[in-house]
């Protein structure tokens, strides 16, 4: 059992160095926490909203195949470091340049975990739960990151999606999980999710 254990965490330590040696870090403060998270899930389909530098992006294809599971990295622009470095860590994903259209490729229900780090204005957030919600699977989660900006924050509150907050502070992680129905009523998981215009008592 140790051994399996081991050969599952074989080249995690390469992926944390990479991203822990790099300027301008981000959502590095929570590299080790999103890939537990993401290996605790077990999804069979990961998709990654938002690939900049490939930071996450080395993350959860790590993640991905500790649990057999693929990655699809979306964003609308091409991220050629991202896509090095990941082929440099033995390690595999499959990348779209196309946006929320990339939406269109997957069946709802087809998707077990999204990370969302793309558009951090409210809109931006608005549409992509808009474009991708469909396509996660009832039961399914969203871990979303900066969650403490107001552009963010107050979108993932009014889904109504059940969430915890996970990583409290700046830059801050949401897991929110989608209903097993639509009846769940607007802004059910806004007790979990903190409003950042209101003010510590």
């Amino acid at each position: 059992m140790r051994q399996v254990f081991l050969r599952r965490l074989d080249g995690l330590t390469d992926v944390l160095h990479g991203i822990a040696m790099r300027k301008h870090r981000d959502v590095d403060d929570h590299a080790a926490l999103l890939w537990g998270v993401a290996v605790a899930l077990r999804p069979e389909v990961i998709v990654e909203i938002g690939v900049r530098k490939g930071n996450s992006t080395t993350v959860l294809a790590h993640a991905a195949r500790t649990v057999g599971g693929r990655l699809f990295s979306v964003d609308i622009h091409e991220c050629p470091l991202a896509e090095r470095r990941v082929a440099q860590l033995g390690l595999e994903a499959e990348f779209s340049w196309e946006g929320r259209d990339a939406a269109g490729r997957f069946a709802d229900g087809a998707i077990d975990l999204l990370f969302l780090d793309g558009d951090h204005s409210h809109a931006g957030v608005e549409a992509d739960l808009a474009a991708w919600g469909p396509k996660i699977r009832r039961g399914g989660m969203v871990i979303a990151h900066d969650a403490e900006r107001p552009g963010v924050a107050e979108p993932l509150r009014q889904s109504g999606w059940p969430a915890v907050f996970l990583a409290p502070g700046r830059p801050g992680l949401a897991l929110l999980q989608r209903p097993e129905t639509d009846r769940l009523h607007a802004g059910a998981g806004a007790d979990r999710i903190p409003d950042p215009e209101r003010k510590e008592p």
